[in-house]
């Protein structure tokens, strides 16, 4: 609820257009640069950039009440021999961001799964904290930790 008690209206908005994708960059590569850091260095802004462009995943960018809040990256996959699932690439909300809204850009992120045919949503992170603290109270389970040694 906003200011009042009004609810405030959530849009979520696909960019798909070379020219959208294009503008959007600017303010996207901010909030990117946050969530690189978060990664298992295989990202970076380029191969992201270049994943969106190319269409190997899907920029959407999120607003509250017309104001600019976050954005996240999605990639459908079906494997030959299971169901299609969603995966969240890269999800960053601005920090002023409060957890109503939170919980509203994931709800909608089932739904947009659901429309897709999806049987589930997965995402990695680096961040424990990330599913104990936000994720798990909205029926998340974490599944496995992909864990990683480099080959010398």
């Amino acid at each position: 609820m906003g200011l009042f008690g009004v609810m405030e209206e959530l849009k979520i908005m696909p960019i798909t257009s070379m020219q959208g994708i294009i503008n959007a960059w600017p303010v996207i590569s901010k909030g990117m640069e946050k969530v690189l850091g978060y990664n298992n260095g295989d990202d970076t802004m380029e191969s992201v950039f270049n994943e969106i462009v190319s269409r190997q995943c899907f920029l959407w960018i999120v607003f509250m009440d017309n104001k600019y809040i976050g954005f996240f990256t999605t990639k459908i996959n079906q494997p030959l021999n299971g169901d299609r699932y969603l995966i969240i690439n890269s999800i960053y909300s601005k920090e002023s961001t409060d957890k109503e809204s939170h919980i509203k850009v994931l709800n909608k992120i089932e739904e947009i799964a659901k429309k897709a045919g999806c049987k589930r949503i997965s995402m990695y992170t680096l961040r424990d904290k990330a599913f104990n603290r936000i994720l798990a109270p909205f029926g998340w389970k974490q599944g496995y930790q992909e864990l990683i040694k480099e080959v010398t």
